[in-house]
């Protein structure tokens, strides 16, 4: 059952009537609203537009019927067409810009003031691995791992606080898990109020780059490794002006200059060659072949020492600069170590000989010596007994010489024991001074504190002897001489120095050879006997010689050196 409310018949009659005008004015209305539409439709096709501002029904009562509806429309046909324009321009110029950043091969984006992406290039999408309809409407953290997006952030709030340009390096990692090293460049954009309404940037990827640079790093290093480790001396020097750039530490080593007193100087002021004309022959080789390779040159140290190397050179560029790479192979100590065994090789030839054959010269000799003073004794002599003492003084004259001949054998044995110098020479110090106050002459005696090691205590007395003689016959009367001890690099050295003439350098090399003597009564023995018994002790000897001064030196090993060189010889 349906309730209605309670009306009266004149209330019933009335609304009946509202009900039934309302139904009517509606059909009007409706049919009235389709010649709307039909009105709407002419204007559209005669192809203007209109606005409808507002819709004001009036009902004009004739005989109680709809007569109109009233309307007002503004044609807007000219901004409408404005307006379609002007958004097909911002669309061809949407498509325009999007197809340039496309066309630029480095990676383009830009986000708004929130850090959302609004757009990006093909190059960009190419190095995050991302596609663009994934990359706009994102933020960083959305992309990237947080280590990175962090940065990118912390950055784009720093731009976006102080407007303008900002560059800095940093890397990407793209969707492949791949890192790239990058620049990027950022700047601030703004709206019509002159505001910063968002951030554009370009990433550079400067992976390739920077593996060249690391590849060009480890070759410098590689290269500067092998520049210092050379046991050759190389310095680089310009061309053009022949200032040096660079020295290495082998020639820095063999020359005896540092490092401060040859970079930027010319080569020119440093005083190298021994031969000046060598200077301008090697370098007009360079310049006409490019290179020069092991030249036989003689060179001078800083201390005036004259050494010998093979050098060569080659011209190089650096840094867009011809340069001259100079190589020299110090062979200073390789030619000692040659002479050295050359004269090893002689006095081994010569104390064979004396093996060969002392004996049997001295047999004879002994035997004429007898008669001759047998001789000599005898009466019917006595007019001649100073001819005979003249022959009996020559023939211990060459029994001498055939003494020290053996002395130089070979293949003697040294019979080594554990010893002090230092023991030796107080034992023949009185001897020494004996002699020394015949030639008025003084003697200083200098022994420092040294260890025991193996020596010959017979063979290293005569070496004494056989040098302090040197330095006596060397002097003149009022002379000194030094015999000093002492420890040098591990090495014990026995020392003899005079205060004579000295040596003269073109002579120095040849002291020690067999029958070599500046000395008018001189054998030419007593060295190489030194040097003989110096080999046989595993010793060496060098001589220091100057004006007024010569000092020779006994270099032994110690006694745990001598023993780890058997030990390794053994082994």
């Amino acid at each position: 059952m349906v309730m209605v409310p309670e009306y009266s018949p004149d209330e019933v009659t009335r609304l009946q009537r509202k009900v039934a005008v309302y139904r009517r004015l509606k059909k009007e209305y409706r049919e009235k609203e389709k010649e709307l539409e039909l009105l709407k439709e002419e204007f559209n096709n005669a192809r203007r537009e209109m606005e409808q501002l507002g819709l004001y029904p009036r009902v004009f009562e004739e005989k109680g019927k709809l007569s109109g509806i009233c309307r007002c429309a503004v044609d807007i046909s000219e901004y409408v067409r404005w307006g379609r324009q002007a958004e097909r321009a911002l669309w061809d110029q949407i498509n325009f810009m999007q197809t340039l950043i496309d066309t630029i091969p480095s990676p383009i984006f830009y986000k708004d003031i929130n850090g959302v992406y609004q757009g990006c290039n093909n190059a960009f999408c190419s190095l995050v691995g991302i596609n663009r309809e994934d990359i706009i409407g994102k933020t960083v953290h959305y992309l990237f791992p947080r280590e990175l997006s962090a940065i990118y952030s912390e950055k784009d709030l720093l731009l976006l606080e102080k407007p303008g340009f900002q560059m800095y390096e940093s890397r990407v990692k793209n969707a492949g898990g791949t890192y790239r090293d990058v620049i990027f460049y950022k700047a601030t954009y703004i709206d019509t109020e002159g505001k910063a309404a968002g951030i554009v940037g370009v990433a550079i990827d400067i992976t390739e780059r920077k593996g060249m640079e690391e590849d060009l790093r480890l070759s410098e290093e590689r290269f500067k490794k092998a520049f210092n480790a050379s046991p050759a001396g190389i310095f680089i020097h310009r061309a053009m002006d022949r200032r040096i750039i660079d020295v290495n530490d082998s020639f820095i080593l063999s020359s005896g200059y540092s490092r401060e007193e040859l970079i930027g100087r010319s080569i020119d002021d440093v005083d190298l060659w021994v031969n000046p004309e060598d200077n301008g022959r090697v370098y007009e080789y360079i310049l006409k072949g490019g290179s020069v390779h092991n030249l036989e040159v003689r060179y001078y140290g800083k201390n005036g020492e004259i050494r010998t190397g093979l050098f060569s050179a080659e011209i190089i560029v650096i840094d867009g600069e011809e340069c001259v790479l100079s190589l020299f192979f110090d062979t200073t100590e390789n030619d000692r170590l040659k002479s050295e065994l050359a004269r090893l090789n002689r006095l081994s030839l010569v104390g064979e000989m004396a093996a060969g054959i002392g004996h049997e010269i001295r047999n004879p000799m002994t035997t004429v010596r007898g008669f001759l003073q047998m001789l000599g004794g005898k009466e019917g002599f006595v007019n001649y007994r100073e001819y005979f003492d003249v022959m009996i003084s020559e023939l211990d004259r060459a029994n001498s010489i055939i003494t020290e001949f053996l002395g130089m054998a070979g293949n003697k044995q040294a019979n080594l024991k554990s010893r002090n110098i230092n023991d030796i020479i107080g034992k023949i110090t009185p001897l020494i001074l004996a002699d020394a106050n015949n030639l008025e002459m003084s003697l200083k005696i200098a022994t420092g504190n040294i260890p025991d090691i193996l020596l010959d205590e017979k063979e290293l007395r005569q070496l004494i002897f056989n040098l302090v003689r040197n330095g006596f016959e060397a002097m003149s009367p009022g002379g000194e001489l030094t015999v000093a001890t002492f420890m040098d690099n591990g090495e014990v050295v026995l020392s003899v120095k005079d205060q004579g003439k000295g040596i003269p350098p073109e002579t120095l090399d040849r002291i020690g050879t067999p029958f070599y003597t500046t000395k008018e009564s001189g054998t030419g023995l007593g060295l190489a006997t030194c040097h003989s018994i110096a080999s046989r002790h595993r010793a060496k000897i060098e001589v220091v010689s100057s004006p007024g001064e010569t000092i020779f030196y006994v270099r032994f090993k110690s006694a745990g050196e001598t023993a780890a060189t058997d030990d390794f010889r053994a082994g």
